[in-house]
């Protein structure tokens, strides 16, 4: 987000702004009308705000100044064909509900086994996944990016704040602690030996390992699990990201729980 201009609309300030001020403070108002949709409340009354338009000569402005008279969803459709590029610009968050403290959580007996991840982005990924299905725990292994990484944070979004974690130097010491809990050990994994995700059947104390996304799981690690299960892929990559398949695997154990 741009640095916010103190009281924009004010006809004082307002005749101060450059063209990409005028257009970024209108921005702030497509945003605005955003968050009152999301929460369905009403939409400020802007015809003051499309007062400062109407003489303007630069084309946005003249483009946003033709939307006056429309309202509600009509009136953000049209705001938004206006901004399609800023709107690809900015990051998820900024169009996220807040969070939703009395909403009612699943709690399960799932961990996750990051072996050696090299993208914090996808450990982010991982981590909201994680909050969103309630995840018992994340253990953290050799390399593998922690909550404290800023990358994490961009793509966790503030879930990295709500989960439990541990962080074990070596992959094997992490299974051997998830066994000596008596959870299951699933690869999620492809190989001769892999079940179909679809056919398996989980149990709810599950941990599920997850592998480098370059070279995937160790065969040191995958002698330790007990399971390989693989998602069923038809296309001619034949693999998904971690954090996607990581989802898959998630909400497949919790459809089952259920």
């Amino acid at each position: 987000m741009k640095k916010k201009i103190e009281n924009p609309f004010s006809p004082e300030k307002w005749k101060t702004l450059g063209k990409n001020q005028k257009k970024n403070v209108w921005f702030g108002v497509f945003l605005e009308i955003e968050q009152k949709l999301l929460n369905k409340e009403p939409i400020p009354n802007l015809t003051t705000r499309y007062d400062l338009l109407e003489k303007e000569t630069n084309e946005i402005l003249i483009n946003i100044y033709k939307t006056k008279n429309l309202q509600g969803r009509e009136l953000y459709n049209a705001l938004r064909n206006i901004f399609q590029e800023d709107i690809i610009a900015q990051k998820d968050f900024h169009f996220l509900s807040p969070h939703n403290t009395n909403q009612s959580t699943h709690s399960s007996d799932l961990i996750l086994i990051l072996d050696n991840l090299r993208s914090a982005f996808n450990v982010g990924s991982i981590i909201r996944t994680a909050d969103c299905i309630g995840v018992k725990e994340i253990y953290f292994c050799g390399y593998t990016a922690r909550t404290d990484h800023p990358k994490v944070a961009l793509t966790g979004m503030g879930a990295e704040k709500f989960i439990s974690w541990k962080y074990f130097k070596e992959t094997t010491n992490a299974i051997i602690t998830a066994k000596q809990e008596e959870f299951d050990i699933i690869a999620l994994e492809t190989g001769e030996k892999a079940v179909s995700l679809f056919d398996f059947r989980f149990k709810d104390k599950t941990a599920i390992v997850l592998g480098n996304e370059a070279i995937g799981i160790s065969m040191s690690t995958l002698s330790l699990c007990d399971y390989i299960v693989q998602i069923p892929m038809f296309g001619q990559k034949m693999s998904l990201n971690v954090g996607t398949a990581c989802a898959v695997a998630c909400f497949e154990h919790y459809r089952q729980m259920r």
